[in-house]
């Protein structure tokens, strides 16, 4: 695992989480409500953001990038979207 590349893209993909997590949050939601949770927010989205980066920098391979992207689509579909609570 290569640190270079894993710690930038956590902070990055942490900070657009955190931004993105305030401009739908922040708009739609009364600001008590929004202040009981946000740490519970803050650390979810912490561990999301590492696992996200943490798996795509450990697929990255000198292979033709349509096959690494397909790989790479399946195990993200796997950690956000197959764990998601039914509507």
């Amino acid at each position: 695992m290569e640190l270079k590349k894993l710690v930038p893209a956590v902070v990055v993909g942490y900070a657009l989480l955190l931004a993105l997590g305030y401009l739908i949050h922040g708009v739609w939601r009364s600001e008590t409500l929004m202040m009981h949770k946000r740490w519970v927010m803050w650390v979810g989205d912490l561990i999301f953001t590492v696992v996200f980066a943490w798996v795509y920098t450990r697929n990255i391979e000198n292979k033709p990038w349509p096959g690494q992207g397909i790989r790479y689509g399946v195990l993200m579909t796997l950690l956000a979207v197959v764990p998601a609570p039914a509507p």
